[in-house]
């Protein structure tokens, strides 16, 4: 079996541990792309909440307000008078 040594980790591995063309393996691969999605989404968070917003509205030019009609009896309501 061929084994090849991580860059991050240093231990070496099976070739099968990583993908192809790589020197991570795949679990360091996994812990450096996760820390780099929290800390893009932290600083981008403004931006993207915006773009997601006018999305949103593009792909759906018709929407309305959510929830139920009001229906309105006229013979309950009160009216005022001075």
């Amino acid at each position: 079996m061929d084994y090849k040594i991580c860059n991050i980790c240093g231990i070496g591995k099976p070739r099968e541990e990583f993908q192809v063309n790589h020197r991570r393996c795949k679990k360091c691969q996994y812990e450096i792309n996760k820390t780099y999605s929290k800390q893009y989404y932290q600083q981008h968070k403004k931006r993207l909440i915006d773009l997601n917003k006018v999305n949103y509205k593009i792909r759906n030019p018709n929407r309305g307000p959510n929830g139920r009609p009001k229906i309105y009896h006229v013979e309950e309501e009160r009216v005022l008078t001075c």
